[in-house]
């Protein structure tokens, strides 16, 4: 086994294909044990993380000159991905019509959200991003695939606090009320403590155990 350094967007799975390896049996190795201790998952890693991978040697082929040689290689993979999506008032945004453009397969994809105001679909491992459209709505999201940190980092908090509508709107009206520096805890802290208020818990501003858990409970993981 060797060590290698997660970066932005990767996720096991994703590294998996690209290496040649079993995702499965490396994430129950015993060496990989300590992402499991600081509650790490398969599909939610941190930059910097450091995952144990198997030491695969390459493959020579034999090849004949001046005539043509054949290959074949496993597909790429797909991964599973379920979005779920919120008006203004916090309400599903269902049967709306959606586009794609930078998603392979687009044709394939539901041309409208669900009942619930979700989607489900299935992406290439290699992609890192497209954009999904809501021609009535007249706006767009930016997926990243694989870029969700762990609720344990501030990244993560905010990422996830920021799609559930406690973004920069929030931060503006929060900064009329608060006298704080500018930072990303002082930021962080406006959108918990706006969180706090609407979901009525305790309003301490920092991510404490009951916070944390029904932030996840709203957005999903």
């Amino acid at each position: 086994m060797k060590p290698i350094i997660v970066k932005q967007g990767e996720y096991l799975q994703q590294i998996a294909q690209r290496m040649g390896f079993d995702a499965r049996a490396v994430w129950e190795h015993e060496r990989n044990k300590h992402l499991k201790d600081t509650n790490r998952t398969p599909s939610i890693l941190h930059p910097g993380d450091i995952i144990y991978v198997p030491t695969i040697d390459p493959k020579f082929q034999s090849v004949s000159v001046g005539q043509a040689n054949e290959f074949s290689t496993q597909s790429a993979g797909f991964a599973n991905l379920t979005l779920a999506f919120l008006d203004a008032a916090g309400k599903p945004l269902a049967s709306t019509a959606v586009a794609y453009q930078g998603l392979p397969g687009a044709q394939k994809a539901p041309t409208a959200t669900s009942g619930d105001g979700s989607l489900n679909l299935s992406v290439p491992l290699s992609l890192t991003q497209f954009l999904i459209t809501f021609p009535e709505k007249h706006f767009a999201v930016r997926v990243w695939v694989g870029h969700m940190d762990p609720v344990s980092k501030i990244s993560g908090l905010q990422k996830r606090l920021s799609h559930l509508g406690y973004g920069g709107s929030i931060l503006t009206r929060m900064a009329q009320h608060r006298r704080l520096e500018r930072s990303p805890q002082s930021a962080l802290c406006m959108q918990l403590t706006a969180f706090q208020i609407d979901h009525k818990l305790a309003v301490t501003g920092e991510p404490d155990a009951d916070t944390v858990k029904k932030l996840l409970e709203e957005h999903g993981c």
